[in-house]
């Protein structure tokens, strides 16, 4: 667990601004406030927050639903909400993990994946775009999928293909993965002569 503290004199503002906070998403954290006056400090007043996994909400807490004698507020603002609002828009900072084909027949493929690391998520992923070509003539498909594995069917057999995927978040697209190359099998066009 990580402790800070700051304490705050001369402050006459029932509310307080929380800003270089790096808030992670579907965390705990717990807050707590005293106020001081001329007879001293008072009693501890605190608020345990959980933030959500994904969005861009702002969680704003009134102490006063704790503590009578201390009517403040406690804004968390996430940092994409701030990014967001100064219109830097933040999209995933990782690719999808685990990226795999696996042949099913000699013209389709199973490609699965998993979520990007969650630090690098920057939010919900909603989607994934799939961009999948031929290594001989890069031709170019893509698709979008909101599951985490798909299967691509009418693929030509005997054929090097080369898959990408990139996560979305509501802000827009990550970055690709590496290129994965797969060869389907099969007979080959020239040996049905």
């Amino acid at each position: 667990m990580v402790s800070l503290f700051k304490s705050l004199s001369g402050c006459c503002k029932k509310w307080y601004l929380i800003f270089g906070l790096f808030v992670d998403k579907g965390a705990t954290y717990e807050f707590r406030v005293k106020a001081r006056n001329e007879v001293g400090l008072g009693e501890r007043a605190s608020a345990v927050i959980i933030t959500p996994d994904g969005g861009t909400e702002l969680i704003a807490r009134h102490c006063q639903d704790l503590c009578f004698q201390c009517p403040c507020l406690i804004y968390i603002v996430h940092l994409d909400s701030l990014l967001n609002f100064f219109g830097i828009f933040v999209v995933p900072a990782g690719a999808p993990q685990n990226f795999s084909a696996e042949s099913l027949s000699e013209t389709s493929v199973l490609l699965e994946w998993d979520l990007p690391a969650k630090h690098l998520q920057n939010g919900e992923i909603i989607m994934y775009q799939v961009l999948y070509d031929k290594l001989a003539d890069n031709t170019e498909e893509d698709l979008n999928v909101t599951g985490l594995q798909y299967e691509i069917k009418g693929l030509e057999m005997n054929t090097d293909y080369v898959f990408q995927i990139r996560a979305f978040t509501s802000m827009g697209p990550g970055p690709w993965s590496p290129r994965h190359l797969h060869h389907t099998f099969g007979r080959s066009k020239a040996s049905d002569i």
